[in-house]
């Protein structure tokens, strides 16, 4: 599913595409948190840095409901690897920060090709929760839609179904998207 892994609510669909769908906790209103940090701040402070010795952050791939998600690379390894950070105004929240690690552990034991496999999560000094995804190349659908302008129906039909597959793969696990 990567270009972007875990994707605002208007793109799951194209991002869709390239994988599988992947669960998002948009809509949940947290009272009482302290006033969110902007998206340039909130991007500034980790673009370069290393997380847990292992990841470095380079580049910001999107923003999501609960989150920002980055490209990474394994430092030891040398691999590519999206990584998904909670918002620092929902990391305030313990109840939040359970819902986006749990978020992690369910899409992590699904276990299909058309689900992003999660392979690490942690705590970061400022107390924001994350986690570790494969990172999937490819372009988003509205890129290839910009693209070829007319997406023949057999293309559509093929990605329909690694949708349907993927959901079908979460719900037999108890998992609602």
């Amino acid at each position: 599913m990567m270009t972007v892994p875990n994707p605002p609510r208007e793109e799951a669909v194209e991002a869709a595409a390239q994988s599988s769908p992947k669960m998002t906790m948009d809509g949940i209103t947290v009272h009482n948190a302290p006033p969110p940090v902007s998206s340039q701040q909130r991007i500034d402070a980790y673009l370069g840095k290393t997380l847990e010795g292992r990841y470095i952050v380079e580049a910001l791939l999107g923003e999501g409901g609960m989150g920002f998600v980055y490209l990474g690379r394994h430092k030891l390894i040398d691999k590519r690897v999206a990584i998904k950070i909670l918002r620092s105004d929902l990391a305030a929240d313990s109840e939040m920060t359970e819902r986006f690690l749990n978020e992690a552990k369910a899409a992590s034991s699904i276990g299909n090709p058309h689900i992003v496999d999660i392979s690490d999560y942690g705590r970061l000094p400022d107390g924001a929760a994350f986690f570790v995804m494969e990172f999937l190349e490819g372009p988003a659908l509205s890129e290839l839609m910009n693209q070829l302008k007319v997406v023949s129906v057999s293309r559509l039909l093929h990605i329909a179904k690694q949708i349907a597959r993927g959901l079908s793969a979460a719900h037999q696990r108890g998992i609602v998207h």
